[in-house]
C-alpha cells in the first residue's frame, strides 16, 4: 500500500547528520513511501552500493519520494545531501552518507488537529532529483522500514547532558505505545558534541522505555546529548 501525502497542513521533517540534526523542510508539496516495496538496488551513479546497509539486490524495503517546490527547501535538501560519513558515525555499517530518518506529519483544517503521522527509518536518498515541474524536483529515497499512525503525530526531543551523567530521558508528552511490539521510541540517537560521533541506540542494550521516561544504560555526560523520536 503506498501512502501519499499532499494536504494543505503538512510538513516534512529531516533527521540527519553529522550532529543528529533535526530540520523541518519548507516547500514540501507532496511525500510518499510504499511500504513492503520490491525495492531493486539500481546503478552506482544512483542508490548502488551507497543505500541502506540492509537492501541487497532484491529487499522487501522501503521505496519513496519528497516533492520540494521553491529553491529554499531545494537548497536544504541538496546541503543535507551532500555530506558523507565519517568513520566515527556509529551504526551498523555506515556508507558514504548518513543515513537520514524522515517524519511527516499532516494536520486536519485547523493545522493542529493530527491526521497522520509517519515515520520511515534508515533513509538513504537518490544523488541527483527528478524536475516535475518549472520550480520543483522529486527526490526520491530508500529505507529500511516506515509505521504511519492515524490520529497521531510524530515528534522528535533533544536532552543535554550533565556533570552528573543524566540517565532518565523525561519526555514532555505521553508518548504513545506501539500495541504491535510495544515500543515507545522510534529512534534514540546519541551524539558527543563538537565532534561528528553519533550512535543509533538500541532498546534493551542502551535503554529501557515507558510512556514518559527513556532510561538509558550510560548517563550522557556534559558533552553529550541525545534526540528521540516518539508518536504523541
Amino acid at each position: 500500500m503506498a501512502y501519499i501525502e499532499e494536504v494543505k497542513n503538512a510538513e516534512v521533517t529531516l533527521i540527519f547528520g553529522p550532529f543528529a540534526v533535526a530540520e523541518k523542510v519548507p516547500g514540501v508539496t507532496a511525500f510518499q513511501h510504499t511500504p513492503e516495496h520490491q525495492v531493486q538496488r539500481r546503478g552506482a551513479s544512483n542508490f548502488g552500493g551507497r543505500g541502506p546497509v540492509a537492501i541487497t539486490s532484491d529487499y522487501q524495503g522501503e521505496s519513496g519520494s519528497i516533492t520540494i517546490e521553491g529553491i529554499e527547501g531545494d537548497r536544504m535538501l541538496a546541503a543535507i545531501l551532500s555530506g558523507e560519513d565519517p568513520a566515527q558515525f556509529v551504526v551498523e555499517d555506515p556508507r558514504r552518507r548518513f543515513p537520514i530518518y524522515i517524519i511527516s506529519n499532516s494536520y486536519d483544517d485547523d493545522g493542529v488537529t493530527p491526521l497522520v503521522g509517519h515515520y520511515v527509518h534508515y533513509c538513504k536518498f537518490e544523488n541527483q532529483p527528478r524536475p516535475v515541474g518549472p520550480d520543483a524536483r522529486s527526490y526520491n529515497f530508500q529505507g529500511l522500514w516506515s509505521k504511519v499512525f492515524h490520529g497521531k503525530k510524530v515528534v522528535y526531543e533533544v536532552f543535554d547532558g550533565a556533570a552528573t551523567p543524566v540517565t532518565a530521558l523525561n519526555l514532555s508528552q505521553t508518548a504513545f505505545q506501539d500495541p504491535e511490539d510495544q515500543t515507545v521510541a522510534l529512534a534514540v540517537l546519541r551524539q558527543t558534541q563538537n565532534t561528528k560521533s553519533v550512535k543509533v541506540l538500541k532498546k534493551g542494550t542502551d535503554y529501557t522505555e515507558t510512556e514518559s521516561t527513556i532510561t538509558l544504560t550510560q548517563g550522557l555526560a556534559e558533552n553529550e546529548r541525545a534526540l528521540v523520536i516518539y508518536v504523541v
